[in-house]
């Protein structure tokens, strides 16, 4: 009996000693690191370059900082750069590595790349490289152009806790192309030939008159007057087919600017309040994945026990 009592009493305490150790691991993902170097994201690549030439562009973040979210987009102007190629940095591999969720993907529009981060249950404190961009100058370049770090998101989510957002600066940089023309920062289109087009305004150095070879009297009728009333979209220029309208044919395109912070608010294009759901999801998953581990082996250990018998 006695030996039961002290084979019990050894159990227990081992028991103990893996429950304070789970709480030691949840109570150290609480703890964010302490920040004595400010957190800043920038960009590093060369100040100027020349109209065919093909230049690289670094993301990086520095910095002391313990983060689960990390949402960031760089911009830059598609009538100046084309981007060519899109590499990881060891940075972002490592967060991978440490059992995080990356994106790294161009944007549709063609006018950035948006990256994401979402650390489930560890947070990360990575700094280094996060990405290279492989960019082409284009023929229509400006002769100077920004390219910008937009950060939608930079957050502290423990499981135990209370969150946090991450205090960061972010750095943008200008290239200037030496030969740049700036002919594709124009989204406007140029004056209308002389070709008679519905809703738009005639040359006023032109003659309204026909030709002299013209004897058509119906002729004149040809040019219609056009609806100039800008508060009526519904208004058509051909009475014959009412489904036409004045704007569709001479409405400018519509080119978005360069550096336009028109986005997602994470990565992926989820609603801000999903990645906390996720983080918190993941957490608990973790948890308990470790409350089933601890479980199975008091199982085993009673089995042992009882085969020992």
């Amino acid at each position: 009996m006695c030996v039961y009592n002290t084979e019990r009493k050894s159990d227990m305490k081992r028991y103990f000693s893996i429950f304070i150790a789970a709480l030691l691991i949840l109570a150290a993902a609480a703890l964010p690191a302490s920040a004595d170097t400010p957190v800043r994201l920038y960009l590093t690549g060369p100040s100027s370059a020349e109209i065919g030439d093909s230049i690289t562009v670094s993301l990086n973040l520095e910095g002391d900082y313990s983060a689960n979210t990390l949402s960031v987009k760089v911009m830059f102007d598609n009538t100046t750069f084309r981007l060519s190629s899109i590499e990881q940095g060891d940075a972002l591999r490592r967060m991978k590595s440490d059992g995080g969720y990356v994106i790294c993907e161009e944007l549709p529009e063609k006018n950035g790349v948006s990256l994401g981060v979402i650390m489930l249950i560890t947070p990360t404190s990575e700094t280094g490289l996060l990405v290279s961009l492989q960019f082409e100058v284009l023929s229509t370049a400006s002769p100077s152009s920004e390219i910008t770090v937009i950060v939608s998101e930079f957050e502290y989510a423990p499981l135990i806790g209370e969150g946090s957002h991450v205090d960061h600066t972010s750095e943008n940089m200008t290239v200037t192309i030496t030969n740049g023309t700036g002919a594709g920062t124009t989204s406007i289109p140029g004056p209308a030939s002389p070709t008679s087009v519905p809703g738009t305004t005639p040359d006023p150095g032109a003659k309204a008159t026909s030709s002299p070879g013209n004897t058509d009297p119906a002729e004149p009728t040809q040019d219609v007057p056009s609806n100039t009333d800008p508060a009526d979209p519904a208004s058509t220029d051909d009475p014959d087919n009412p489904g036409s309208r004045a704007s569709d044919t001479n409405a400018p395109s519509v080119t978005k600017a360069p550096g336009t912070t028109d986005e997602p608010s994470s990565p992926g294009g989820l609603p801000k309040g999903a990645i906390r759901i996720l983080v918190i999801i993941g957490c608990a998953c973790g948890a308990a994945l470790l409350a089933v581990i601890v479980l199975v082996v008091v199982r085993a250990n009673k089995e042992k026990k009882n085969r020992k018998r």
